[in-house]
């Protein structure tokens, strides 16, 4: 294998013993064994274990955000638009992906890697979140005076519910939750619920 092959080897190694074992127990060795490589290896390529599984996770959740771009960018209207984000953001049961971001937060004050790439891919979040409002706004369709701390508001609010759910904390329906979601939403873009 080239050298950017056998990255890419083992961050899919990674993603793959990750997404059976979560991010913080997914250990060098369960990757090496699950590339057919050493840890050495491992060291050498990405120079610590969190920094390959700070790289696994930037890999899965850029994928994740681009493909919410996507949703965004097709809708037509910015009130399409937020909706797109909310059906995206949507939780459904087994979401692994935000199990990913659970043991992220719970690691980043003592992992600068995770830390950084969680705190780069939230900014991208909360940019994609402020583009919809500023749409809005100019489109006239949203009255939103405070575009910055309503993207904030919205992106914590999203991932509050979005925990709640993946971790079996509600006890409501989820048809439920994405109502009200729709609905605070609609309050932060100045819309009638």
């Amino acid at each position: 294998m080239t050298k950017d092959e056998r990255r890419a080897a083992l961050v899919d190694a990674c993603v793959t013993v990750a997404r059976k074992n979560g991010l913080a127990s997914t250990s060098g060795r369960d990757v090496a064994a699950e590339s057919g490589t050493s840890i050495g290896l491992l060291h050498h390529y990405f120079g610590s274990v969190d920094a390959l599984v700070a790289t696994a996770f930037k890999q899965v959740e850029e994928a994740d955000l681009e493909a919410a771009r996507q949703d965004v960018h097709h809708a037509a209207s910015a009130g399409e638009k937020l909706e797109a984000l909310v059906t995206f953001f949507a939780p459904a049961t087994g979401d692994w992906r935000y199990k990913w971001w659970i043991d992220v937060w719970s690691l980043a004050p003592e992992r600068p890697h995770l830390q950084e790439a969680a705190r780069r891919l939230s900014l991208q979040w909360r940019d994609l979140i402020r583009q919809i409002l500023v749409t809005g706004v100019e489109a006239g369709e949203f009255e939103c005076t405070d575009v910055d701390a309503a993207a904030w508001r919205i992106l914590v609010m999203l991932d509050g519910f979005h925990v709640h759910a993946s971790t079996g904390q509600l006890d409501v329906p989820l048809d439920h939750l994405r109502r009200w979601t729709s609905d605070a939403l609609a309050r932060e873009a100045g819309l009638d619920a």
